[in-house]
């Protein structure tokens, strides 16, 4: 009885006692709330300006990916074929999958925002006591920042890091197909498999 007397006491004096830094919170509180408001509404905006550019551009980045795809996996199989100009092939090839790799991290950097704007938004949450209209509005603000937009290529797929796998696997694939084509015409292997039979 008396440790529940206890903790109960100490749950009151908790609640009733300001948290560390409220005081700065309350007198900052308004301001955080503009701030994050502004922030948001600015996150908004960039949104839509690259989604309108990513809808125009899309012909123009599945042309890239494709040649860039294309090029590096040409010149990966010219590595393997001719060992002089060696280095040249290894740099181009190197060329055409970072520009790969940079068409698909080009929405990056609006999630590192989004992400920045959720931390500080959680940051206010902790460490301010806020007034119910000061919340709600964060946590609306909250909301729209977790819901994140998709930037869709002809809806055929998403432009994002997770578009780097499957270039990878095409190129694999094709440089299995390019090495069998050039072992089968290989006329020392073709010798070898009619003697065998």
């Amino acid at each position: 009885m008396w440790t529940l007397h206890v903790k109960t006491n100490f749950e009151k004096k908790r609640r009733r006692e300001p948290h560390r830094g409220t005081t700065e919170c309350n007198k900052h509180g308004d301001e955080n709330v503009k701030r994050c408001r502004r922030i948001a509404s600015r996150l908004m905006v960039f949104d839509e300006i690259v989604l309108k550019i990513v809808d125009y551009l899309s012909p123009l980045v599945i042309m890239i990916l494709l040649s860039c795809t294309l090029n590096a996996t040409t010149m990966l199989y010219l590595t393997s074929q001719n060992l002089v100009a060696i280095y040249y092939y290894l740099l181009y090839s190197f060329l055409k999958t970072m520009g790969v790799v940079s068409i698909a991290r080009l929405t990056e950097p609006l999630r590192w925002k989004r992400e920045s704007c959720l931390r500080e938004i959680r940051k206010i949450f902790v460490n301010c006591n806020l007034e119910e209209e000061e919340e709600a509005v964060l946590r609306n603000l909250e909301k729209l920042l977790q819901a994140s937009p998709q930037f869709h290529i002809y809806q055929l797929f998403t432009l994002d890091c997770r578009i780097l796998l499957p270039v990878a696997h095409g190129v694999i694939t094709y440089l299995v197909i390019c090495f069998q084509f050039n072992y089968s015409e290989d006329p020392m292997f073709v010798g070898n498999s009619t003697v065998d039979t």
